[in-house]
């Protein structure tokens, strides 16, 4: 990252798959994790971890997790996602044949 900051950033990513009633129906589990650590100085958003609609369907991008907020107040010119510092996330998913 360069200049006055010391940093370690980790990610993991694992998937398992599972085919059961005669292959009918198959079960997909993805665990992400991962973990922004500084030594030195401290992260800025754009080094942060943050979620996609294609990771937390539902929600628009950046549509998850803390806000930029001026004294405490969020409206539309100021409510802008910061992303995490620790990234936890478990998927599952069923599909039917």
């Amino acid at each position: 990252m360069g200049g006055d900051k010391t940093a370690l950033k980790t990610a993991l990513k694992a998937a398992a798959y599972r085919s059961t009633f005669n292959e009918e129906v198959k079960l997909k589990a993805v665990l992400e994790a991962g973990s922004l650590t500084y030594t030195s100085g401290d992260s800025r958003v754009t080094e942060r971890f943050s979620l996609d609609s294609r990771k937390m369907r539902g929600f628009k991008a950046g549509g998850l997790g803390p806000r930029e907020c001026l004294n405490q107040i969020c409206g539309t010119q100021n409510n802008d996602a910061l992303g995490e510092k620790i990234l936890p996330l478990l998927g599952l998913k069923l599909n039917f044949l």
